[in-house]
């Protein structure tokens, strides 16, 4: 059993990764999304940019949460700001409470670096994120995402009349 109490956050902006990092982000992915190695690879190569920020989540010298910041602009109540889009939500198990932990230290980074935040989502995890305080929003517009499935919800931003994400999903 992990002990939870002892814990420590790393982020770190793309350019700073190295392979060790990669293959422990790629693994913990892989528990998520069974794609390949070398999907997940690449996905990383073509999807995350130097400055996007891989956030880790350690216990002892174990990782057992990740997720992707990645920078983006967004059009909100018809004035573009720039907010990160949180992405690639993992974690090493289910119910552990891995989840709680990863959630209160990205909302902690949204709040100490006043940026705010944006993810995309399916029905079956909004109650976790609600549980987190993140908002899901109805009156949204995704230019290049056509799944009516997909969610939007947003942490740290105020009321929200209109929503626009011209970018790809993350």
């Amino acid at each position: 059993m992990i002990d939870l109490k002892n814990y420590k956050v790393i982020t770190l902006k793309h350019s700073e990764t190295n392979v060790t990092i990669i293959n422990e982000i790629i693994e913990i992915k892989r528990k998520s999304w069974s794609y390949p190695y070398e999907s997940h690879l690449n996905w990383i190569k073509e999807n995350i940019n130097p400055d996007d920020i891989h956030f880790l989540v350690y216990c002892k010298s174990e990782l057992i949460g990740y997720t992707t910041l990645t920078n983006h602009n967004i059009v909100l109540n018809g004035k573009t700001i720039q907010t990160y889009g949180v992405g690639c939500v993992c974690t090493l198990e289910s119910g552990k409470g891995y989840g709680a932990i990863l959630m209160k230290e990205i909302n902690n980074w949204f709040l100490e670096n006043k940026y705010k935040g944006f993810l995309l989502c399916r029905d079956a995890v909004i109650k976790f994120y609600s549980k987190h305080g993140w908002q899901l929003i109805n009156n949204f517009e995704l230019d290049l995402i056509k799944d009516d499935s997909i969610r939007v919800m947003v942490y740290n931003i105020p009321p929200i009349h209109s929503f626009r994400f011209s970018g790809q999903a993350f």
